[in-house]
């Protein structure tokens, strides 16, 4: 008779430990750093997105200088059937195509590396795309200054975080 009882209590001490083992923990803290931060300038409307380097690194981010270069001058359509002469070629300031982006509304911009892991938004103003080249507008500054580092790669993920999308 004992050993049936003893079975028994030895059978339920291990079905208790079994629960015991799946019962939820309390989970621990955990500490997760965001991959991107909004700081607002001061005195604008504007923000910058600094990325962790953990991030930046995962995005794989890259960036070419804004440079004046000699390229061709817009295409010109023949009038009244004449070939159009071949313009020579002019110095003007340009970025990379794949610094270009657009909002919605329509408007150019493209990011700048202000500093490492920094990056702000940049109004510009587009004449004419030619090759791989985004020519800018002549005139007024319609663009960050030669020499400015723009982003070519990971742009549309710093507008993601500057707007908040997938949040």
């Amino acid at each position: 008779m004992r050993r049936p009882r003893l079975l028994a209590l030895s059978i339920l001490a291990l079905v208790g430990l079994l629960l015991a083992g799946c019962a939820k923990s309390k989970p621990q803290a955990e500490t997760v750093e965001k991959a991107a931060t909004i700081i607002p300038i001061p005195g604008t409307n504007r923000v910058q997105v600094r990325l962790t380097p953990e991030a930046v690194k995962r995005l794989d981010v890259h960036t070419a200088t804004v440079r004046d270069q000699a390229v061709a001058p817009r295409s010109t359509a023949p009038v009244d059937g004449a070939p159009a002469s071949a313009p020579a070629s002019t110095v003007r300031r340009v970025i990379p195509f794949a610094a270009l982006l657009y909002a919605p509304a329509g408007d150019a911009f493209t990011y700048v590396n202000v500093q490492p892991d920094l990056y702000e938004r940049t109004s510009i103003s587009v004449d004419y795309v030619v090759g791989d080249l985004a020519v800018l507008s002549a005139g007024p500054p319609t663009g960050p200054p030669v020499g400015t580092a723009v982003v070519t790669v990971g742009g549309p993920e710093l507008s993601g975080a500057e707007f908040g999308v997938g949040e």
